[in-house]
Formats: C-alpha cells, structure tokens, sequence
C-alpha cells in the first residue's frame, strides 16, 4: 500500500493533538496457493489472485501526551478503492493430465476500514517518531484462494466475494522535516 495524504491539525492543546487526512491510496493484495494430494497418484492445484486498486483515504489520527516524550496514539481511516482482480485456477492430476484452467479478471470496488492503537516516542526536537501499536484492517468486496477455489470447484464464478481481515503488531519510525 502507498498513501499520499494531506494531514492537518482539527483540534490541539498541550495534552493532545487529533489531526485528520485526506488523499489517495494504492494497495496491491497478491495471493498464492500450491497444493499436491497423492491418493492413486498425484493432483495438484495452484492458484494466484491479484488486485490492483486506486482510490480516497480519509481518517482521523491522534495523540495524548503520556510525559517523558511518551504519548498514546490511535488512527482510523476508511478508503474506497477501485481496481482490478485477476484470479487463475490449475488442476492436474499425472495420470489423466489437465483437469482444470480457468481463470477470472473482475472490476471491483473494495472498501477498506483501518484502526489502530499504540504507543509512541517522539524526540525533544519533535523530528524523530518511534511508535508500536496494534493493528486491524478489514478488506471487503474481496476474492480470497479459499472463495476462488470454491466457486470453480461449483462451476459457479459468478460471486466470488467475501471479507479479508489483518491483524496484527507494528513499528515504525519517522523522521520529519
């Protein structure tokens, strides 16, 4: 994912800051998949999936001073994306060959909702950033290896869609001129 914001300050005093941001977003989601079962020989499958999307970003960010250069952070935006999913499906089996190759190019658009929440660090000057927090995004309007596998095993691509969650630690450090 690649942002380009414009952030400024909505509310502020000596304890805390909330600041908001608009802008663009470009995220790329590539998925893989490989997968050999030998029962009376050898099947494999093997699909990739890709989406490519450009859209808007606006959120909220803010922080409360905690002392010491210490501040508790949150942020949460949502971004509406629109792009292009392609998605290609493989099956063999050694002793009978090709059994399955399809494949499925989609327009979509995929909205996504973020937050998060943390700990910072921030130098005497106010240049150096350090923060760790606690991550979730939501994908939505997705196609995920597990919905694609089931639509061509139905015979029925017609509505490969579901929801894409991410969790998880970060860390990162900034340095603002």
């Amino acid at each position: 994912m690649v942002d380009v914001v414009y952030r400024t300050i909505l509310q502020r005093d000596c304890n805390y800051s909330v600041n908001y941001q608009v802008g663009l977003r470009y995220a790329q989601l590539d998925q893989q998949f490989q997968s050999e079962f030998s029962i009376l020989g050898v099947r494999t499958v093997n699909t990739d999936i890709q989406f490519n999307g450009l859209g808007v970003r606006a959120g909220l960010d803010g922080e409360f001073a905690l002392g010491r250069g210490f501040f508790a952070h949150s942020q949460a935006f949502g971004n509406i994306l629109a792009g292009q999913f392609s998605a290609d499906y493989v099956q063999q089996f050694n002793l009978a060959g090709l059994e399955a190759n399809t494949g499925l190019d989609d327009n979509r658009i995929v909205p996504q909702l973020e937050l998060e929440l943390g700990l910072s660090w921030r130098d005497s000057s106010g240049r150096l950033h350090v923060r760790a927090g606690y991550y979730l995004g939501a994908w939505f309007n997705i196609a995920t290896t597990p919905t694609w596998i089931d639509a061509v095993q139905a015979n029925n691509t017609t509505d490969v869609s579901e929801s894409l969650l991410f969790d998880g630690m970060t860390i990162r450090a900034e340095y603002r001129f």
